[in-house]
Order: structure tokens, then sequence, then C-alpha cells
């Protein structure tokens, strides 16, 4: 009974040793900022942004000036980058900065209700 009960908390220790989250961050390499600062300007009007694809290499700092052109309020979300501006009121403006620590191509959108189902969406590609 002893060995029994051994065994399973050997076998429970090795189990809770390996798990999804220790697995993923040992396959993707830690991008470090680069120092480069790239600014850019987006639009955001009924129902698009302008540009809605944009291009980054890892490690930059990303610079956005998110100016909303439209009618109604708009707002910017990009979840990956933990990105998540309030609503901007129609000719106002934010500035958004993060460092384009992942590789890959992540959606941008406008949350309010339907506006991105109308097609206010956007790709941000790192490369």
């Amino acid at each position: 009974m002893v060995i029994s009960l051994s065994v399973v908390l050997i076998t429970v220790a090795l189990i809770s040793s390996i798990s999804p989250q220790a697995e993923e961050e040992t396959l993707s390499p830690t991008i470090k900022p680069t120092g480069r600062v790239v600014e850019l300007v987006i639009s955001g009007s009924e129902f698009k942004f302008d540009p809605a694809v944009i291009e980054v290499n890892a490690g930059d700092t990303v610079r956005i000036l998110y100016i909303n052109d439209g009618r109604r309020k708009h707002n910017f979300v990009l979840d990956a980058f933990g990105i998540r501006t309030a609503n901007i009121a129609p000719g106002e403006s934010v500035v958004i900065e993060f460092v384009a620590d992942k590789i890959g191509e992540f959606k941008f959108w406008c949350s309010l209700l339907g506006h991105r189902e109308r097609g206010m969406e956007g790709t941000i590609i790192v490369r």
C-alpha cells in the first residue's frame, strides 16, 4: 500500500511538472525590444480602418496615432498586445504604443456593437 501511494504521488508530480504553458514558453523565442520606433497613423470610420493592414518587425516599438474620422464613436482593440482604447468621439484621436514582442498576424478591430461585423477590422503583421 505504501508503494502504491508513492507511485501515485510520483506520477502526479511528473504530470504536474509538464504543462502546456511550460511547453509554449520553451518553444517560442523571447523577442527583445530593438529600440526602433515605428510611428503609424490609422484612421477609423464607418466601418473600416485605413490602412487595414500594417507590417512591423519583431521587437519594434509601435506607436499608432489612431484618429476617429467617422461620424460615430469608435475604439481600437488589439487583444494580442493588451490594447483596448476607450470609445473615441468623432474627430478625436489617441496614441497607442506597444512592443511587437510576438511574431504572427494579429487582428485589431472596433468593439462597438456590430462595427467589427460590418467590416471594421484590420491586421497587424509582425515579422
